[in-house]
């Protein structure tokens, strides 16, 4: 993922089991946002995200999948 891609936060249920994404039992939300900016830390990084519904927020990139 690169500042300026599209993406959504993968729910809780679909982070433990990815060949369940798109199945009636998928928690993900269906709000997309753009990368804005990075943030790199140890072990981790802390993408910034504008979402459509106008909030913004800081997610981790294990979190996040291209929309």
């Amino acid at each position: 993922m690169k500042i300026g891609d599209l993406v959504r936060v993968k729910g809780d249920w679909a982070q433990k089991n990815p060949w369940m994404r798109g199945t009636l039992i998928d928690d993900s939300p269906e709000t997309l946002g753009i990368i804005v900016s990075v943030r790199h830390g140890l072990g981790h990084n802390l993408w910034k995200i504008e979402w459509l519904d106008g909030r913004s927020s800081e997610v981790l990139g294990s979190k996040l999948e291209a929309a």
